[in-house]
């Protein structure tokens, strides 16, 4: 008897020798060579060369953080500790993308080897094992180990939650309480809709043991809220607004509830998809619709207007919600940023040995839920809890693919436990709860198998359209030619102006004038509302010297995007070339209205100013 008791300490004890040091390590070098080795072919690709999007958005934050602009000028719009993790490595090394995709696959890897010790705790060594080697081949857990994008963190920080989580659960240790809400602070950092899970986990630990769990909830809550102070410091003295973490939260729930609203990410018209853009479009029409100032003010405006569709339309929101819960549990996956697959087919990678399926995933841990739902009811209680509150953070706003796949810290060990409780039940010839957790798990093959919006899928033409934007973007200008016709070739809707626009810069570069000239035309024919397609047509005219030309573009720019302020600094250029430096002069200060913590314009109209001074 005693040594049973000493192995079931040991499991507990982080130095013992029955503690599965030997399985974790094995997790953990598994986990980390495999995204090792798809940092190093990211950084041959394309998408590696040129972030994308909010990888962009981070890896220029970062920057200007490692040149010592420590405070932003407004509050924080996207959620800032992984820009700072990443302004923090650049500061260190330098601007070094592999050496932040490196820690990005130390991250992950080290938040598989947690989530595998959870399954161990909850549910056996045979299950910690299924665990790790489910989360070192899943898809999404590769492939956000790589991009400059804060999901690798926020899946650590999940799953670091998570494993003092479950031990708070059992044993009532204040360290453990205090871990706990360090690391879900943190996580909140990351991305705000962790907070979700902060009730839940307090609602457990006072069921569980009632009036001896409020100190140790109540410390842990002080903790958790020394991690957001910073932040919330930082957002008051720059904005004299008080903004806890960031402000993006009203557009965000804006994007999942409005007239066009199809459960994912599909945002209005007159808001740009690219991080700081979308910034500027929201504030500005937030000011210029309603007059408010402010950050809280804009985001006020925004969860407004969402809660007012909802308030309006019932039946459209209780339908968006059915779409959202779809969404969540469908096997396909509503991309947003990169489409996986695309590159998993098109580029010979480390993605080609992963397995893609969310539906695997959660299969497998409904099966489990409902297999060890008696015998370890404890366990799939907190990890089912902690899953509803994951989803219902989704479900108020939209689901994509990288804001969904982090509630995988939450099914793996579920689905790591499925292969041997089935054989358990088997054995034992429990055959009632077999049939019982064998329906559950069709149930959620039913469910992984219905088709999200068709609009949530990007289409191909739309991905080698972005292929032709980063081909371009790093001097590629054959390669960036066939992207494009490619894209085109599929479908000139699908692909968007974007890839037209490039694709003309690509044969400009390349020589073919000519050509390049007819495919701006032709941008601007298909897509006479692409504020974009004019800047180009523009920058073309401008280069051949054709300065009235140039003009005529950039006003149908500005035209065509109001609050598209490339277009306002091009036409200050042309007008200084021109010899009216006052028209310049109102050129940027319009810009500058419109893009008031832009420092490169601020610094274009000081020139200006000092020249006209001079």
């Amino acid at each position: 008897m005693k040594k049973a008791k000493h192995s079931k300490q040991d499991i507990d004890t982080p130095l013992s020798p029955d503690n599965g040091v030997l399985l974790y390590a094995g997790i953990f070098i598994l986990a980390f060579v495999m995204r090792v080795i798809f940092v190093s072919q990211w950084e041959g690709l394309p998408y590696g060369k040129a972030p994308l999007l909010d990888a962009a958005s981070y890896d220029a934050w970062a920057k200007a953080i490692a040149d010592g602009n420590w405070l932003r000028a407004t509050a924080f719009y996207q959620s800032p500790l992984y820009p700072y993790l990443l302004g923090l490595i650049y500061k260190m090394v330098g601007h070094d993308t592999l050496m932040a995709g490196l820690v990005n696959a130390l991250l992950s890897a080290g938040g598989i080897t947690l989530i595998s010790a959870v399954s161990r705790k909850s549910f056996g060594t045979a299950a910690a094992l299924i665990t790790g080697l489910l989360g070192a081949f899943y898809q999404p857990l590769v492939f956000y180990a790589v991009p400059l994008m804060k999901e690798a963190l926020l899946f650590f920080l999940l799953a670091a939650f998570l494993f003092f989580a479950v031990r708070a659960f059992d044993n009532n240790r204040m360290r453990d309480y205090l871990l706990g809400g360090l690391f879900l602070g943190l996580a909140v950092i990351a991305r705000g809709n962790a907070l979700f899970l902060l009730p839940v986990f307090y609602l457990i630990a006072f069921i569980r043991f009632k009036r001896k769990a409020i100190i140790n909830s109540l410390l842990s809550l002080v903790l958790f809220i020394l991690c957001l102070l910073p932040v919330t410091i930082h957002n008051y003295v720059v904005s004299d607004d008080f903004v806890p973490v960031n402000y993006a939260d009203g557009f965000n729930l804006y994007v999942g509830n409005w007239a066009n609203a199809d459960g994912t990410s599909s945002y209005p018209p007159e808001v740009s998809t690219n991080p700081v853009q979308e910034e500027i479009d929201t504030t500005l029409i937030a000011r210029d619709r309603a007059r408010l100032q402010g950050p809280e003010a804009v985001s006020r405006y925004w969860r407004d207007r969402a809660f007012t569709y909802m308030k309006e339309h019932p039946f459209d929101t209780l339908k968006l919600a059915k779409n959202k819960f779809v969404a969540f549990w469908s096997n396909q996956e509503a991309f947003d940023n990169h489409n996986t697959n695309f590159i998993r087919e098109n580029f010979d990678t480390a993605l080609k040995v992963t397995y893609p399926w969310f539906g695997v995933v959660s299969v497998l841990a409904a099966f489990a839920a409902f297999a060890e739902g008696g015998r370890k009811r404890r366990y799939v209680v907190v990890l089912s809890a902690m899953l509803l509150a994951y989803m219902a953070s989704l479900m108020l706003f939209y689901v994509t693919e990288r804001y969904r796949f982090p509630a995988v810290a939450f099914l793996l060990p579920l689905a790591g436990a499925a292969l041997p409780a089935a054989g358990r039940l088997y054995r034992e010839k429990a055959y009632v709860r077999l049939s019982c957790s064998l329906g559950a798990a069709v149930c959620f093959l039913i469910l992984a198998l219905q088709p999200i919006p068709s609009r949530s899928i990007s289409p191909p033409a739309f991905n080698w359209g972005l292929l032709t934007s980063m081909y371009a973007d790093t001097g590629d200008y054959k390669k960036a030619v066939v992207a494009m016709n490619k894209a085109l070739a599929l479908s000139q809707i699908d692909a968007g102006f974007l890839p037209i626009v490039r694709g003309a810069e690509a044969e400009e570069r390349l020589g073919n004038k000519a050509e390049s000239e007819r495919l701006l035309n032709m941008a601007t024919e298909l897509f006479p509302k692409a504020s974009g397609a004019w800047y180009y047509l523009g920058l073309m005219k401008e280069k051949k010297g054709n300065l009235d030309g140039a003009l005529k573009a950039y006003r149908k720019a500005a035209e065509t995007g109001s609050r598209y302020t490339n277009s306002y600094v091009a036409m200050a250029r042309v007008y200084w070339n021109l010899g009216k430096p006052a028209k310049s002069e109102d050129m940027l200060k319009y810009a500058l209205k419109l893009a008031p913590y832009d420092i490169e314009i601020a610094k274009m109209l000081m020139e200006i100013q000092s020249s006209r001074r001079r």
